[in-house]
Formats: structure tokens, C-alpha cells, sequence
């Protein structure tokens, strides 16, 4: 199917945003009437999304690597295997042009730009916890490797749920460990890495690793800084 079939019922959209991995300064950008009724995308967004009462509907506007069917699997794997850590999978346009997927309104607010509290990061810690030990490692490694995914806060319930899997996959969790410390956006909030540490059921041998990794992901940071303001 190509398009969202009319009679399907969802309400008109309340917000949609542009979405970006890389460019900050547009994360979360709100488009204009426009650029939602016609697609417009600009800067370095990688996806727009429609939030609606009780769905978000996500067009992709890159699906070079996969993007669609990444998500789109690792919503449907979550939903299996440890349900409501995700949003659930409702409806796959993967042929779509562009790609498109609708999936479940969840609660909560982004982790970002705030300093972490014991209960969040406890959560947090949960949350990864269920992503590592519910799904079957036999099911983990027939999926292509990858980095996961965003942490999204739910005050009323006090647990976290992940979100944004297109570029989801199997991964060393002391390398996911590493890159979400040290991830570009701790720039404008905290995280209190010792207190998530305690948390996480690591092997002493993935605890060793961590630093490691840590160190690698902020330098990627910093390179990817530089050249984005055009230094060598």
C-alpha cells in the first residue's frame, strides 16, 4: 500500500516535527502548515512526524540504509518480546514513497536537557535492562548491528520507554553503554553516568570496556563537531 488508506481513523495531526540524528539545532524543530502539507523538509532533517491522539505517524525522508525496516522490525520484535518498552507497531508503509510507519502514542517527555534523577536514571537503567535480557539472543543476532535508540520519560508512571529505532540493530551493550554517556547531547542537560552504571547488569568484563568506548564516542563527537564548523 502506498498511501494511508482515507477511511483509516486517525485525527488530524496535533504537532509534527522534524526529526535529526545529527543537526541540533533542528531536533524537535516544529514544521510550518506548509512544509507538513507538502513534505518540505529542511537543514539535515532525517524524518518528519505527525503526532495524533493516540498514533504517530513517522515519514522518513532518507531510507538509503534501511532505515523503514529497522524500525519497523525492531518495533515488532519489542512488541513480542518486551512489550511496552516501545511503541507498538500499528501499520508499515515500507514501499511507500516516501517510507512510511504508524505506531502507538506513548506518555512522556525526551531525557534531554535535564539534569537526571536517581528515579529517572533507575529507569533508565530498567529500560535497558528489559531491552538486553527480554529479547532471545538467538532473535538478536539475525538482526543487522546497530546503535538503538532515544529514552522518552514518563513522570506519572516513572518508567522510561525507547523511541526513534531506524537505525536500530544488534550491539555490544558496552559500546551502547559508552555512546549513550557520552552521546552530543549531555551538552545541555546531566547525566549522572555512575548512578545509571549501578543500575545496568553488567559482566565485569563489559564494565572494563566501557571507558573505553566512552572515550571513542566523545571523540567522535568532537571530530564530527569540527568539521561541521568547517575545521580540519
Amino acid at each position: 500500500m502506498g498511501k494511508l488508506a482515507s477511511h483509516t481513523p486517525f485525527t488530524p495531526p496535533r504537532v509534527v516535527h522534524c526529526g535529526s540524528l545529527m543537526a541540533l539545532p533542528l531536533l524537535g524543530r516544529t514544521l510550518s502548515a506548509a512544509e507538513a502539507r507538502d513534505g518540505r523538509m529542511t537543514g539535515r532533517c532525517t524524518h518528519h512526524i505527525e503526532f495524533h491522539d493516540n498514533v504517530v505517524i513517522k515519514r522518513y525522508r532518507f531510507w538509503d540504509r534501511g532505515e523503514p525496516g529497522r524500525e519497523w522490525t525492531a518495533l515488532k520484535l519489542l512488541a513480542e518480546h518486551a512489550p511496552d518498552i516501545a511503541p507498538s507497531p500499528v501499520q508499515a508503509m515500507l514501499d511507500a514513497d516516501p517510507p512510511t510507519i504508524v505506531m502507538s502514542r506513548i506518555p512522556g517527555r525526551v531525557l534531554r536537557g535535564v539534569h537526571l534523577t536517581a528515579k529517572q536514571a533507575e529507569a533508565v537503567a530498567d529500560a535497558l535492562n528489559r531491552l538486553h535480557q527480554e529479547v532471545p539472543t538467538q532473535v538478536v543476532e539475525k538482526v543487522e548491528p546497530a546503535p538503538h535508540a532515544n529514552l522518552l520519560w514518563d513522570k506519572d508512571s516513572g518508567r522510561v520507554r525507547l523511541i526513534d529505532w531506524e537505525d536500530s540493530g544488534s550491539n555490544d551493550r558496552a559500546f551502547e553503554l559508552g555512546e549513550l554517556i557520552e552521546h552530543v547531547s549531555r551538552i545541555d542537560g546531566g547525566f549522572d553516568e555512575a548512578r545509571l552504571l549501578a543500575h545496568i547488569d553488567l559482566t565485569p568484563e563489559e564494565a572494563d570496556r566501557v571507558p573505553g568506548f566512552r572515550r571513542l564516542v566523545a571523540l567522535g563527537w568532537f571530530l564530527e563537531g569540527a568539521h561541521a564548523n568547517g575545521r580540519r
